[in-house]
C-alpha cells in the first residue's frame, strides 16, 4: 500500500529545494564575479604584458642592431673618404636595391660636416623603386620630411642615437657621426639609416609573439616625444594597451 504524501508538503519541499538552488546559483555567481573572473583577468593581463614585454625587447634589439649597422658603415675609412669627395666609386661599389631589400633599409642619408646633404639612397615607399639623389627634390621629394628631421637632429646635437620618425610612414632611425676606422680626427659628417615600421615588420612581430598586435604612434602633449603603443586583443580585455618604446 502506497503512503499518501500531502500536496502541501510536496510543494514546501520543492519550494525549499528551488530556493536552495537559487541561493547556490547566486552564491556561485558572486564567487565567480568577485574571485574567479578577476583572478582569470589578472592572469591573462600578466600574460599579455609578458608578450608585450617581448615585443618591446624585440623592438629595442632591432634598434640596437640598426644603430650598430650605422656605426659599422660610418666608422669606416671608405665612408670618411666618400663624404670628403675622395672616393667617387663608393656609391657604385656599396649600394644596390638588393642590399636595401636584404637589410630592410628605407633610406640612407649622408651629410657633410656642415650638415648639408651629400648623398641619398633609398626605396621609394610608393613605387618600391631604388633611387639615389644628391638633394631630396623631384623624384626624391619623398625623402624631404625625413631629411629635414635629420638635419634638425644634427643641429640639435642629437645625431648619435636611435629614434622614431613619424612624419609620414613611421620608421626607426639610427644615426652617428662619420669617423675614420680608428675613430681618430674630427667627424667628416653624419650617416643616417631608416627602417620602415610597416606591415611586413608588424607581421614579423605577430608571428614572433603569436598574438594579434596593433601599433600606433602618439605625440605627448607639450612635448616632441613620440610613443610607440602596442595593443593586443584578448578574450577578457577587448583592447589592452601598453607603451612599448618612447623616444
Amino acid at each position: 500500500m502506497h503512503r499518501h504524501i500531502p500536496r502541501s508538503l510536496r510543494f514546501r519541499f520543492f519550494a525549499a529545494l528551488g530556493g536552495l538552488l537559487i541561493c547556490a546559483i547566486v552564491a556561485l555567481a558572486a564567487i565567480s564575479s568577485s574571485v574567479i573572473f578577476p583572478a582569470l583577468q589578472a592572469e591573462e593581463r600578466q600574460a599579455v604584458k609578458r608578450e608585450l614585454d617581448r615585443v618591446e625587447r624585440s623592438f629595442q634589439l632591432e634598434q640596437q642592431q640598426l644603430l650598430a649597422q650605422v656605426r659599422d658603415w660610418a666608422h669606416w675609412d671608405d665612408t670618411y673618404q666618400f663624404v670628403q669627395g675622395d672616393y667617387p666609386r663608393y656609391k657604385d661599389v656599396n649600394f644596390s636595391q638588393e642590399m636595401f631589400d636584404d637589410m630592410r633599409y628605407q633610406l640612407m642619408a649622408f651629410f657633410n660636416n656642415a650638415g648639408e646633404v651629400y648623398f641619398l639612397a633609398g626605396i621609394n615607399p610608393t613605387t618600391g623603386n631604388y633611387q639615389t639623389c644628391e638633394t631630396p627634390n623631384d623624384e626624391c621629394a619623398w625623402m624631404e620630411p625625413w631629411v629635414n628631421r635629420m638635419q634638425s637632429a644634427i643641429d640639435g646635437d642629437r645625431a648619435d642615437q636611435s629614434a622614431i620618425y613619424a612624419d609620414q610612414e613611421p620608421v626607426m632611425v639610427g644615426s652617428t657621426p662619420i669617423l675614420r676606422t680608428d675613430k681618430s680626427g674630427s667627424p667628416a659628417g653624419w650617416l643616417f639609416k631608416t627602417r620602415a615600421l610597416d606591415d611586413e615588420w608588424l607581421s614579423f612581430m605577430e608571428e614572433y609573439t603569436g598574438l594579434p598586435i596593433n601599433l600606433s604612434l602618439t605625440r605627448q602633449a607639450a612635448s616632441s616625444t613620440v610613443m610607440l603603443l602596442a595593443s593586443l586583443v584578448t578574450s577578457f580585455m577587448p583592447n589592452v594597451t601598453y607603451p612599448s618604446i618612447v623616444h
